[in-house]
């Protein structure tokens, strides 16, 4: 049963002069909460070290790039992988007459829709023409972790055959939906345009493939970590012994064909930006099986040429219709072009509601109302392809729009989610509907894509670990360093003021090769000498800090604070502090700090 709801005008002026009260009450937390995984530079999700400044005359969409053959070789026959097709910068590969299969972060590169795409070509810019008329992101795709990174595209019409109805050559891939399969000792294939060579960001003109080794899950997720490496939808490949033989920027979205089964067990979703191939880190892939399911319906949802396994009417089983109701509201902003969502399922992966936008609804409203939806988990995708959310940086022209999603079983019908415009490339909101038909929203995915970091961003708005544990006496400190992806380049010194000029030295941390990737690391020191003088500094190697590109980090110290008399944060940096920073602070006679410093005490203090 529904209540009855208000038009969308009177919503809207609800809504919108909330908005910036909104957002100003939360800030950011509510759009960034997951600020604290790994940030995917553009199209590919894995960090690349290299500075901005190297990207130079590459597209926005690849800059940092996404993945390319390392080691490979030419393709020189149509016939040897009739199914592959090449996007602006991305790869993806064709599973039936108009579907096709690409990663889900390469969906920036075909955005806006009717992008021109070629299918088996093996030469850039060859291929037989067509145009994407849909995209659909896997609902469980993160844009801050690397799981279900699965892209299913919508063509114009059937790839296999040109307007008379003749046959073009192309051909379908047949997909994998073995869990075991790729196996141990299994020979893998990739395919793809992308960069050949780790010194140049030129990619390759022909197409090329290379061969490497399936490798197994305990040795993927050692060399990741468990945070980077979901066994269940991702497996690695490469080689161990030496690299030198895998992908690179450009190859992002292509398949990998296993030599023992002929058929494509991944997709080409990320590797290491530092080195590509690299035997320390090797490439990752979706595991197409870990989603053969949806894509199954996905697939049978968007064809216009069913198989046989599909429906009557091409689309998937509809869940059995449960106690929901729910209407999404926008408020375009003078893009809306660049604008897209769908609302989906997760349980089942139906999608209930999807558009994209065209310069007609410029600056115009828009609402679906969705009744009698199933009890289960929901995802609502909304995608920009700008990068700029409902905003205009460029033009000057600011921010402008909105969206909402309303509970119409709720009698108050206020919003259980309202975004104002910011997000960047990509945000997914995740949504559950109870028995009761209760509409709640649980949390958002957020990808910014190659937007940088503002430096105010501070991470306790969106690290729950920050700023780390806290002492429960005095004359006790705990150092807490969050590290980014290169803990390696990281280390700290403490040292106490020992009279005159000299410092001793209290304690060390130094990153070194086996620290955790992205983890928090907390050293609590104990029965310090009080009352003096303390130096805290840290440095990175690299000259980056433990910031912004590459997962963000942080440090804080804590103690007991003679202000409150109660534990406390002395002192935390965001992790932007370039080659090092330094404090110091003071522990009074009760072991308490009394006050810290960025600069070094006087003589006449110490």
């Amino acid at each position: 049963m529904t209540t009855m709801r208000p038009s969308l005008a009177a919503l809207l002026l609800l809504l919108l002069p909330l908005l910036s009260c909104y957002a100003e009450t939360v800030g950011l937390e509510s759009v960034k909460k997951r600020e604290n995984g790994p940030i995917p530079p553009n199209t590919q999700r894995a960090p690349s070290r290299e500075q901005p400044a190297k990207n130079k005359g590459l597209p926005k969409a690849l800059a940092s790039g996404t993945q390319y053959i390392i080691g490979g070789e030419v393709v020189t026959s149509r016939s040897e992988y009739p199914y592959f097709v090449q996007l602006p910068g991305c790869g993806a590969f064709l599973i039936h007459d108009d579907i096709a299969l690409s990663a889900a972060h390469c969906d920036v590169v075909i955005q806006p829709l009717n992008t021109r795409v070629l299918v088996n070509g093996i030469e850039v810019d060859t291929g037989i023409q067509r145009t994407v008329d849909r995209s659909l992101q896997h609902p469980l795709y993160d844009g801050w972790r690397s799981d279900y990174d699965y892209l299913v595209l919508k063509l114009d019409s059937s790839a296999l055959v040109d307007a008379s109805g003749n046959p073009t050559g192309a051909a379908k891939a047949e997909l994998n939906a073995e869990r075991e399969i790729p196996a141990p000792g299994d020979t893998l294939t990739a395919i793809g345009y992308g960069r050949y060579d780790n010194d140049s960001y030129e990619g390759s003109d022909v197409l090329l493939d290379v061969d490497f080794e399936y490798i197994d899950d305990d040795t993927c997720t050692e060399r990741w970590g468990p945070d980077y490496f979901v066994r269940d939808v991702m497996f690695c490949a490469g080689v161990l012994e030496g690299g030198g033989k895998g992908s690179c920027n450009g190859d992002s979205g292509g398949p990998v064909l296993d030599q023992n089964t002929g058929t494509i067990v991944g997709i080409t979703s990320y590797g290491s930006g530092k080195e590509c191939a690299s035997a320390s880190r090797p490439n990752v892939y979706a595991r197409v099986s870990g989603a053969s399911t949806w894509i199954r319906n996905t697939l049978c949802e968007l064809t216009d040429y069913p198989p046989d396994y599909c429906d009557g009417d091409g689309g998937p089983t509809v869940p059995d219709p449960g106690p929901g109701d729910v209407s999404i509201y926008f408020d375009l902003d003078g893009k809306a072009n660049e604008t897209g969502f769908s609302f989906t399922h997760d349980d089942s992966g139906y999608v209930y509601a999807y558009a994209t936008f065209n310069e007609s609804m410029n600056n115009q409203e828009y609402s679906i109302s969705l009744q009698d939806l199933p009890v289960g988990n929901y995802t609502l995708a909304v995608n920009d392809a700008a990068g700029d959310g409902f905003c205009d940086y460029f033009s000057g022209a600011g921010c402008q729009g909105a969206f909402a999603v309303v509970d119409d079983n709720s009698e108050s019908n206020f919003p259980v989610y309202i975004n104002d415009n910011f997000y960047y490339y990509y945000i997914g909101v995740k949504l559950e509907i109870d028995n009761d038909g209760v509409l709640e929203y649980r949390y958002e995915t957020y990808w910014p894509g190659s937007s940088f970091e503002p430096a105010d961003n501070y991470p306790q708005l969106y690290d729950e670990l920050w700023p780390g544990p806290h002492p429960t006496e005095p004359s006790s400190v705990y150092i807490n360093l969050k590290h980014d992806d290169f803990p390696g380049e990281t280390r700290w010194h403490l040292y106490q003021h020992s009279g005159g000029h000299t410092w001793s030295t209290v304690t060390s941390y130094d990153g070194g090769t086996d620290a955790p990737f992205n983890e928090l690391v907390s050293v609590e020191l104990k029965d310090l000498e009080s009352p003096g003088w303390y130096h805290f500094s840290i440095e990175d190697s690299r000259g980056d800090g433990i910031c912004c590109y590459y997962r963000r980090g942080w440090v804080a110290i804590t103690a007991v604070l003679e202000v409150t008399e109660k534990p406390g944060m002395v002192w935390g940096n965001n992790g932007e502090f370039g080659d090092g920073t330094e404090i110091f602070f003071h522990l009074d006679e009760n072991g308490m700090v009394s006050e810290f410093s960025a600069q070094r005490p006087s003589a006449a203090r110490l």
